[in-house]
């Protein structure tokens, strides 16, 4: 395969680290879907990396020292081929400092939660405090990473997400918060001309979170913590989708090295028989 060609691996699923928290409805979805049509569609996207890695020559954790990559995306897809009994996965390795690579937050939509009953629930948790405030002031703290994020709700009114802890308490408290906004949606980062057309119908607010630079990323997965599901955006130059592994192969015990040498064979087919193309135009996915 040429030099430029996106990077394909079977690499070992008990091999991953994972920075994001698994949406279980998601999964049970993923699961059914993957085994009525026997195949794994889109590569995760992962990050191959060493103990002389930068990123990683601190590790304490012996678990996660027995590791080899770093979950990007694919959260959802690595916990349903695990529960399909698969053990391994097709992945897209990346170089995550590749400058191309970028780490974006998405915001959330709720639905159908009243706002007295929200803020209730959440300072029943402890720790979490919620105080109304100016738009501009939010977006300030939000830059400064001084508050958990914010709702803005249909009327303008804009309440910060407070929390006097530290960066994991704070990601801990995030997660939980997470938990008891059941309904989401997620969306790009919103401006306020969006707001008219996303805070309609039954959909009560956008939660506003800060955005994750790459390093307290790698920081969260390091500690052993994870993030909300659906937090981390990642966009990743020339992204393969659409691959379509047979699931057996993911299943059986052949090696390593013989399941990326049958891979490379599938796309070398692929690319002769010409059912391999490159957007470089803005699509719209929808989503597994």
């Amino acid at each position: 395969m040429n030099d430029n060609f996106p990077k394909l691996k079977v690499i070992p699923i008990n091999k991953l680290i994972l920075h994001e928290k698994a949406d279980e409805s998601r999964v049970k979805k993923l699961v059914k879907r993957i085994k009525s049509d026997s195949y794994f569609r889109n590569p995760i996207i992962a990050v191959n990396f060493n103990r002389d890695s930068c990123l990683f020559r601190n590790l304490k954790n012996s678990e996660i020292k027995t590791r080899k990559f770093f979950v990007l995306d694919g959260v959802h897809r690595v916990k349903a081929l695990e529960r399909l009994g698969c053990r391994d996965i097709v992945a897209q390795i990346v170089d995550y400092f590749d400058a191309r690579v970028k780490v974006n937050t998405w915001d959330h939509l709720l639905f159908g939660c009243g706002r007295q009953n929200l803020f209730e629930k959440i300072r029943s948790q402890g720790g979490i405090s919620v105080i109304k405030a100016g738009g501009k002031e939010a977006i300030e703290l939000l830059k400064k990473k001084k508050i958990i994020g914010y709702f803005l709700f249909k009327n303008g009114d804009t309440f910060l997400i407070k929390s006097n802890n530290g960066f994991e308490e704070r990601t801990e408290k995030l997660l939980a918060l997470m938990d008891i906004c059941e309904t989401v949606s997620e969306v790009d980062r919103i401006s306020k001309s969006d707001i008219p057309f996303l805070l309609k119908k039954d959909t009560a607010a956008v939660l506003v979170i800060p955005n994750y630079n790459k390093k307290e990323i790698v920081n969260v997965a390091l500690r052993g913590l994870v993030l909300p599901a659906g937090v981390t955006r990642h966009i990743i130059p020339n992204r393969v989708l659409g691959l379509d592994i047979n699931l057996a192969m993911l299943k059986n015990n052949l090696s390593l090295s013989l399941k990326n040498k049958l891979l490379e064979k599938f796309i070398n087919k692929r690319i002769k028989d010409k059912r391999i193309r490159f957007y470089s135009e803005s699509v719209f996915i929808f989503d597994e």
